[in-house]
């Protein structure tokens, strides 16, 4: 094995870059994170895998900027630059978001609308309000939501009710 058999293939783009990242909670004897460091790139798929309460979702959440890390941590990078370092979110945190979409297990759908209508709404920062609001997508944003759909399996549903999926859906 070469001392480079760690490294990226040069063509790989970065998606993100997780360096020394940690958290603590209040009253909690060990570390929710503890000094985490990994480097996903475009189009790798993970698992994060672990027991409940072992960190997995305050991870994401970290890697997102929705939880600041500790004060005496590392830093998250993205391509666009760094998303949060050392407990503080970059003041771009709004911009650099937008590179992010997670679905936690208790995720927040709207039963009644179809799941193609569901993930439109993810739309909801970068769009005007009125034609979201009144269920209007544009030809390209509902090519997206299907391609979307199609990369997690889901296309066959995209026009079923939310409330008819299963929970591993």
């Amino acid at each position: 094995m070469s001392a480079n058999a760690d490294l990226p293939p040069a063509d790989m783009k970065l998606a993100f870059e997780v360096d020394s990242i940690s958290k603590h909670f209040a009253g909690m004897k060990r570390p929710a994170v503890d000094s985490v460091s990994l480097r996903l790139n475009e189009g790798e798929v993970v698992a994060l895998l672990g027991a409940s309460g072992s960190g997995k979702s305050t991870l994401l959440r970290l890697i997102c900027g929705l939880e600041r890390c500790d004060p005496d941590s590392g830093e998250v990078r993205t391509p666009l630059g760094v998303l949060q370092a050392k407990g503080a979110l970059s003041r771009q945190i709004r911009r650099l978001r937008q590179q992010f979409a997670v679905m936690f297990q208790q995720f927040n759908l709207v039963g009644r609308l179809d799941v193609m209508t569901n993930v439109l709404m993810g739309l909801a920062g970068k769009r005007p309000a009125l034609p979201l609001m009144v269920g209007r997508f544009s030809p390209s944003d509902q090519a997206l939501a299907l391609d979307a759909l199609s990369m997690v399996g889901l296309a066959d549903q995209a026009f079923q009710r939310a409330s008819t999926l299963s929970g591993g859906q």
